[in-house]
């Protein structure tokens, strides 16, 4: 049951990292990317000096600018009508009027606008020295711009942070963003072949924010046997469609026949929230954990030097022909839901349960129960009361069992000692022994006196043990 790793690479949690990636956002926002304001709007910066108050006239043309922007360019001419009509109502209300600096006018227009909206891609950012360019579109065939985008996608191991193989063969699978195939598929590849053998598999997207939708297509054509149309890119100009289908081959093995579990929390953001949404609509995967942000809409960021600002407008959206829409403010609602850090363990619950169904090996089967009562006992607690606990106070042979503070103790001979956790009636397990390959299992007489207990070992292996004191 030991469990195999092929990759582990940290990344920081959301709202750190789309500060720092603020230099691609050319190409990445108008894919599967939260724009940095969604989570923390930025700073004038440390040593700067300060600008000027803003007046009245400085404020109607920001404002204007904007809503010009929104008007013209919104997904959904209707709503964008909708959305500056809004906000000219709460300029004429005054709601901007005492604002005297560009950062705190472009915080309140943001929230302003999402509010309007229920749309997390919309917003203002100050215009600074990394987004002075992006008017400029990056492509894979800028070569400047390609050589900072491998180096710094490199650092986070192109989104693929983690790969391994849980107890039970259960596979499990980190993504921290989707990156260009031309720069992340070897990686791709390499994860998904190193999990082929796995029995199910569990993609964790809790701390995606999104990313290229080619790399999304590649990895959904593992989880596919044949080319499916899992998502249609809708665009302002309702005659322009592009359809996404599943690739027919890839490199390797596909993972199209076990079941597939996909982790889910409120920081999934938009493409990572597109992955799961697809597999979800598709009846292919068991979402697992809490509703996502909502953040469904492609979007471009407008330069407006001349005001130092930033716009970005959402003018595409993308849905899975499953269900004819999109989760676009209401989120990915998972099958099961649990706090986004229980998500892990509940899958591998379920993925286990699914597995023991039709398992016909013994020891296989042996090693999944196994497993399987440690987690259920970690996801749902057993408490006993100290008169409960006292039964199993006693020495047997050179074992001894104790209660202090309300818990079980086991020591043997002049040892470390391990807290008990309890896995069932009389059954125990050790707390903080890696790997768990030794449990308790504390027999009794007619009368319900405990007289002996059983090691009981992950090989099958087993020793019993007379009490021997008290």
């Amino acid at each position: 049951m030991n469990r195999k790793t092929l990759i582990v690479c940290s990344r920081p949690r959301l709202g750190a990292a789309p500060r720092t990636r603020l230099p691609v956002v050319p190409i990445m926002a108008a894919l599967f990317v939260m724009p940095s304001f969604c989570c923390a709007q930025q700073g004038t910066g440390a040593g700067t000096e300060a600008p000027a108050a803003l007046d009245a006239a400085a404020r109607e043309a920001v404002i204007d600018a904007v809503t010009s922007k929104v008007e013209e360019l919104y997904v959904f001419p209707d709503v964008g009508k909708k959305i500056c009509e809004q906000m000219r109502s709460r300029q004429r209300d005054g709601a901007y009027a005492r604002i005297e600096s560009l950062d705190e006018l472009t915080r309140q227009i943001t929230r302003d606008l999402q509010s309007a909206s229920s749309d997390k891609h919309i917003g203002v950012l100050v215009l600074d020295e990394r987004l002075a360019g992006s008017h400029h579109v990056a492509t894979e065939d800028d070569d400047e711009w390609w050589e900072q985008y491998l180096a710094e996608t490199r650092r986070t191991n192109f989104g693929f942070a983690r790969a391994e193989c849980l107890g039970g063969n259960v596979g499990y699978l980190k993504l921290t963003s989707f990156e260009f195939p031309r720069a992340a598929g070897p990686t791709a590849v390499g994860a998904m072949s190193f999990l082929a053998n796995c029995e199910a598999l569990i993609v964790d997207v809790r701390d995606n924010y999104g990313g290229r939708d080619e790399m999304i297509q590649l990895l959904l054509s593992y989880l596919f046997e044949d080319a499916v149309h899992f998502a249609t890119k809708i665009h302002r100009d309702r005659d322009a469609q592009q359809q996404r289908w599943t690739i027919p081959f890839v490199p390797g093995r596909k993972l199209v026949e076990i079941p597939l579990y996909v982790l889910v929390g409120r920081d999934t953001v938009s493409g990572g929230e597109a992955f799961a949404y697809f597999l979800q609509s598709l009846k292919r995967a068991t979402v697992i954990g809490e509703n996502t942000v909502g953040a469904a809409h492609m979007t471009h960021p407008h330069p407006l030097p001349d005001l130092g600002i930033v716009v970005f407008v959402p003018d595409g959206t993308t849905t899975c022909p499953a269900t004819g829409t999109d989760w676009n403010g209401t989120g990915v609602k998972p099958d099961i839901s649990v706090p986004a850090d229980q998500a892990l363990r509940v899958a591998h619950i379920e993925a286990l349960k699914l597995g023991l169904r039709g398992e016909t090996d013994e020891k296989a089967r042996f090693d999944k129960e196994w497993l399987l009562r440690g987690l259920e006992a970690s996801q749902d607690p057993i408490t006993l009361s100290d008169t409960q606990l006292k039964e199993y106070v006693g020495s047997f042979g050179d074992r001894r069992f104790r209660v202090e503070e309300g818990r079980l103790i086991y020591q043997r001979g002049g040892r470390s000692e391990f807290f008990m956790i309890p896995l069932g009636e009389d059954l125990f397990r050790l707390e903080g022994l890696e790997p768990d390959y030794l449990r308790f299992q504390f027999n009794r007489d007619k009368t319900g006196a405990i007289t002996e207990v059983v090691a009981l070992y992950d090989d099958r292996n087993r020793e019993a043990i007379r009490r021997t004191g008290k």
